[in-house]
């Protein structure tokens, strides 16, 4: 039952038209996997395939909005206002921010894990019903924790992300959904073999960017990354969760 007032917003990147490069990075995952699992997957349109930032979960109290993560995780209550979201995305100097998806060999050692896994393990993989690719933030071939540190900041303006129950949790990763998979006893072998052939074909060097615009959201690959125009979190980017 839905609490009376119960605001579910989710500020996203990458939702809408994207970069060539990442939407053909999309479109090249979602063939392989409908070449492998036929009509047991169900791509998403690339327009709607996106990456949730953070959740603004809440409940209205009059003029203000409570924050759901802070109140249920940690026993605050903690009032979110839109302004102070917005003006911390337009200030932060963790934006733009850039990412790496796909290129995470199996074999090679990497300067971070995403749940105590190895990123290859963690950069593509079918989960129940739904296949989820990964990426994390690059700077100058090493993998900062941008992200979480991106997502930590907005406690600055009463908003906790879900997997920040503890101060010490880490939440770095930038996934998103490509599509629906129907599991059924005889797909066990192909949803496993999708998921080596998926995590060794990515290339290397496809990279995004998360920029700052007051506009939309969005992302893209370096090319993107010198045009601003549309691709970042903001106004827009507050939709509501599907």
């Amino acid at each position: 039952m839905e609490l009376p007032g119960k605001m579910q917003f989710t500020l996203v990147a990458f939702y809408g038209s994207k970069p060539p490069r990442f939407s053909g990075l999309i479109r090249s995952c979602q063939d392989e996997l409908a070449r492998l699992l036929l009509a047991s997957f169900h791509p998403y349109d690339i327009d709607q395939v996106h990456g949730t930032l953070i959740g603004l979960e809440g409940v209205r109290q009059g003029e203000t909005t409570l924050n759901s993560n802070f109140n249920a995780l940690r026993s605050e209550m903690r009032h979110m206002d839109l302004r102070q979201i917005l003006g911390l995305l337009s200030s932060t100097p963790l934006l733009p921010m850039k990412l790496q998806i796909g290129g995470f060999r199996h074999y090679e050692h990497f300067d971070f894990t995403s749940r105590g896994l190895h990123p290859y393990l963690r950069s593509f993989a079918i989960r129940d019903r739904i296949a989820v690719a990964m990426g994390w933030p690059t700077d100058s071939g090493r993998h900062p924790a941008s992200l979480d540190e991106l997502r930590r900041v907005f406690q600055n303006v009463n908003v906790l992300h879900q997997y920040h129950q503890k101060e010490t949790d880490k939440d770095n990763d930038f996934f998103f959904v490509l599509g629906r998979v129907d599991r059924s006893d005889g797909d066990e072998f192909h949803i496993q073999k999708a998921e080596e052939i998926l995590r060794s074909r990515s290339p290397r060097g496809r990279r995004g960017g998360v920029a700052r615009d007051r506009r939309r959201a969005g992302g893209g690959s370096d090319e993107a990354l010198r045009d601003r125009s549309g691709i970042a979190p903001a106004v827009d980017a507050l939709t509501r969760d599907r």
